[in-house]
C-alpha cells in the first residue's frame, strides 16, 4: 500500500531531476550572438567602437577584449561592459587593411568564454602631412674688381714712369756732350756765326746802296 503510494511521488522527483538536469548544462553554455563589426565583415569607414553581443549578462570581472591592426599594434581602449553587450572603443585614424579580435568573458554560470573575431578596413590610407620646405637665403655674388682692367692701369703707370725717367737721363747725356767738347770747337763755332753776322750785313748794305743810286743822279 505504501510501495504505491510512493510510486507516484518517486516519478515526479525524477522528472523534475530530469529537468534540473537538462537545464543546467544549457545555462552553462552562454554564446557571443552578435557583433559590430559583424565577424568577416569589411568596412569602408573606420568604426569608432567594437560592440560585442552575449546570450546572457557577462560579469564585469574577467572581461578582456584585443583588437590589433594590420601591424599587430593594439587598437582597443578600456572596455565597458552592459548587461549582455561589451563595448570597446577603438583609437582614432585606423589603417586600412585586417584586423583581428580576442576576446575572453566570463559567463552567467561563472565559466570563462573566449573566441576570436576578424573585420576588413577598405579605406584609403591616411597621407602624413609634409613640411613645405623653407626658402634658402640666396646670397648675390660680390663684383670682383677687373683683372683686365687692373693689368692695363698698371702697364700704362709703368710706360708713365718708363718714359719720365727716359727723358730725365737723355737731358743730363746732352749736357754732358756740350761739356765735354773742346774749347777751340767752341772758338771756332762762334767765329763761324760772328762771320755769318758780319757777311750777312754787308750784303743788306749793298743791296741798299744799289737800290738808291739812280734816284741821286
Amino acid at each position: 500500500m505504501l510501495r504505491r503510494a510512493l510510486a507516484p511521488l518517486a516519478a515526479l522527483v525524477a522528472l523534475l531531476l530530469s529537468f534540473g538536469l537538462v537545464a543546467a548544462p544549457a545555462s552553462a553554455h552562454d554564446s557571443l550572438i552578435a557583433s559590430t563589426p559583424s565577424d568577416g565583415e569589411t568596412l569602408t569607414a573606420a568604426p569608432t567602437e567594437l560592440t560585442l553581443s552575449y546570450s546572457a549578462e557577462i560579469a564585469q570581472i574577467g572581461a578582456d577584449v584585443v583588437v590589433t591592426d594590420p601591424a599587430g599594434t593594439v587598437v582597443s581602449q578600456p572596455l565597458t561592459v552592459a548587461g549582455t553587450d561589451v563595448v570597446v572603443p577603438l583609437a582614432a585614424d585606423l589603417a586600412p587593411g585586417a584586423y583581428a579580435i580576442a576576446w575572453r568573458v566570463t559567463s552567467s554560470d561563472g565559466h570563462p568564454i573566449d573566441g576570436t573575431l576578424t573585420f576588413t578596413l577598405d579605406v584609403p590610407a591616411v597621407a602624413s602631412p609634409t613640411a613645405e620646405p623653407t626658402a634658402e637665403p640666396t646670397t648675390e655674388p660680390t663684383a670682383e674688381p677687373s683683372t683686365s682692367a687692373s693689368e692695363t692701369a698698371t702697364e700704362v703707370e709703368s710706360e708713365s714712369a718708363s718714359a719720365e725717367a727716359t727723358e730725365t737721363e737723355t737731358a743730363p747725356a746732352e749736357d754732358d756732350a756740350t761739356s765735354n767738347l773742346p774749347p777751340w770747337v767752341l772758338v771756332v763755332v762762334a767765329l763761324a756765326v760772328v762771320g755769318a753776322i758780319v757777311a750777312l750785313i754787308a750784303r743788306m748794305r749793298r743791296d741798299r746802296a744799289a737800290g738808291q743810286g739812280p734816284h741821286n743822279r
